[in-house]
């Protein structure tokens, strides 16, 4: 270094810079995700694209059976090892992340990740064909025919070909095509809470027809999400968000349809609603009581409560007493469990009469008397002797 200018030394600091802040960077992000539950990194294009291109993050839930890649950032901007960041994640929980690139109508996506949060300092690489360059016109002279000579064997003059005689065309660019595409995106909120088993679809029709077609589908009932979808440059579509619920059957339920909004290609503008308050029916006093054996000393039987499990339910408040309406023996609510029936294991006075009844709510991790519950069921009495 003692032999270098002062101008060689200046330009090996910057390079020591350069080099050096980016790293400082990604240490300080893998830091920050350490505490958390997000996982970022960067795209990788290794390729010069339109400077309008955008990039759009989706992310699949693998803990989820029937989950979908979801957009959760769009409009991210497409530059070589630019940063993007996913902060819905929970910690320990395993998700598939990719991303989609939109330039000239034309959508390009990276490679699929799969990683557990949290995560920091992954890659989205994307892979681009080369372009095909057209090949430049040539201009044909005229060909010349020499002049004949006095020589004993005359030139022969070749005769033009229907290849020379073709027209030169020169390329021109070929106008947007309905093949082209232009995102449309937006929001969907959702506010109460979501039955158990359902899902949120989001369907669009060109505006002024009459068939609704899913757009975006699988969609997990949560406070705010954000969709994209590819509609046809300057056309107007129409769009609604269903709230549905999967039946034991394996049919659906439309439980809720949001108010339809218009929105012409490319838009970012697409806000769509979704409240939910669940309308419940009492269950019917499907409940019995199998007694078990008797302690001889406490005289308490071993019983067991059955109460008929509720297609749909998600959790249950269960009331038992020794007088009607009572519930000095049970005041208590539980999550739903597989089976034909819930059941509750509760000591029997021999001989003593007891009142029992229930409800159910679409929700789980409720309290006695909450809002969601339906109405109580009839009342059974119960006994064993």
């Amino acid at each position: 270094m003692g032999n270098l200018s002062a101008t060689q030394k200046y330009i090996i600091g910057l390079i020591g810079i350069v080099i050096f802040i980016p790293i400082v960077i990604l240490l300080i992000r893998a830091f920050l995700v350490s505490s958390g539950t997000v996982i970022n990194g960067v795209f990788s294009l290794a390729s010069t694209i339109p400077s309008n291109s955008t990039i759009t993050l989706l992310v699949k839930d693998t803990s989820t059976p029937t989950g979908q890649f979801m957009p959760v950032e769009v409009n991210l901007p497409a530059k070589d090892f630019s940063s993007w960041q996913f902060n819905g994640g929970k910690s320990g929980v395993t998700y598939q992340i990719k991303a989609q690139l939109l330039s000239n109508g034309k959508t390009t996506e990276s490679n699929i990740l799969t990683v557990t949060a949290p995560a920091a300092n992954q890659v989205l690489k994307f892979s681009f064909n080369a372009e095909v360059t057209p090949t430049p016109a040539i201009s044909l002279a005229p060909t010349h025919v020499p002049t004949p000579t006095a020589k004993p064997v005359p030139t022969r003059v070749p005769t033009p070909t229907a290849e020379l005689l073709m027209p030169i065309v020169t390329p021109t660019t070929t106008p947007a095509t309905q093949s082209a595409t232009a995102s449309i995106s937006g929001t969907l909120s959702f506010t109460g809470q979501p039955p158990v088993s359902s899902r949120v679809v989001i369907f669009e029709r060109v505006t002024g027809t009459t068939s609704f077609q899913v757009a975006v589908d699988n969609f997990v009932p949560k406070p705010l999400s954000v969709w994209v979808w590819q509609g046809i440059p300057s056309t107007s579509y129409d769009f609604i968000a269903i709230l549905k619920q999967k039946q034991s059957d394996g049919t659906d339920t439309d439980l809720l349809t949001s108010s339809a909004i218009s929105l012409s290609a490319p838009s970012t503008t697409g806000a769509l609603s979704l409240s939910y308050t669940p309308t419940l029916g009492a269950p019917a006093p499907n409940i019995f009581v199998t007694c078990g054996s008797l302690d001889g000393p406490s005289q308490n039987w071993g019983a067991t409560v059955n109460f008929q499990t509720i297609t749909g339910a998600a959790s249950y408040w269960f009331e038992i007493g020794t007088t009607d309406g009572g519930t000095d023996l049970v005041n208590s609510t539980h999550n739903a469990t597989s089976g034909t029936n819930q059941t509750l294991a509760e000591p029997f006075k021999n001989g003593t009469t007891y009142y029992a009844k229930y409800a159910y709510a679409g929700i789980p991790d409720l309290l006695s008397g909450a809002s969601q519950f339906s109405p109580l069921s009839g009342t059974v009495q119960l006994k064993c002797q």
